[in-house]
């Protein structure tokens, strides 16, 4: 397959023009490759990623996380962003990220998060302009204490970089310790809250 239709393929699911003006989602390295027939997705690049690229065959990964967030002055092998970049460009493996707009495309990030959790009727929260902010229900409210009982070792959880003890705190810090029943969810990236009402 052509890089460009690959390209033109993950924006279709989720197009560039959602990503945060601070974002820096799209290509981050074409090594020259104009055809690749074997792509990685990872989280984020990393070398223990890099080393499975090259071993895989790869020459292309699909991040979530932008390799290459803030503006590059030079590249440095001695330092790590540096040497992923020199290593990627001489394995010849390409990098394209989706962040934000994975985050906030229908069916993205934190759609899914909100399906694994039994969150139901997940949209877009009203009044948020960022549009990253996830809403929905339970199919019958229950206690936060209910809700993360009834969640523990939620291994996808982990698998997805999420802080599950973080996770627990913000899901209920709006009850104060009492019985208060949750009936709606808002998701927010690494920092989720509960609407209890």
């Amino acid at each position: 397959m052509r890089i460009d239709d690959f390209i033109r393929e993950v924006e279709n699911i989720a197009p560039l023009e959602l990503q945060e003006s601070w974002d820096n989602s799209g290509i981050q390295i074409r090594a020259g490759n104009n055809e690749i027939s074997k792509v990685l997705v990872a989280l984020e690049i990393n070398e223990r990623v890099i080393d499975e690229a090259i071993g895989a065959g790869a020459d292309m990964i699909l991040t979530h996380h932008p390799l290459i967030f803030r503006e590059i002055k030079s590249v440095d092998s001695n330092d790590v962003i540096g040497n992923h970049i020199v290593k990627l460009i001489r394995r010849g493996i390409s990098v394209y990220s989706s962040h934000t707009p994975f985050d906030k495309c229908i069916g993205g990030n934190n759609d899914y998060l909100g399906s694994i959790l039994g969150i139901e009727d997940i949209g877009p929260m009203p009044g948020d302009e960022s549009a990253i902010c996830r809403i929905g229900s339970l199919a019958s409210p229950m206690t936060c204490a209910e809700f993360l009982s009834t969640h523990r070792g939620f291994s996808e959880l982990r698998n997805n970089s999420f802080n599950l003890r973080e996770y627990r705190m913000n899901l209920c810090r709006k009850s104060a310790g009492a019985p208060v029943r949750a009936r709606n969810f808002l998701i927010r990236p690494l920092r989720p809250v509960v609407i209890c009402s």
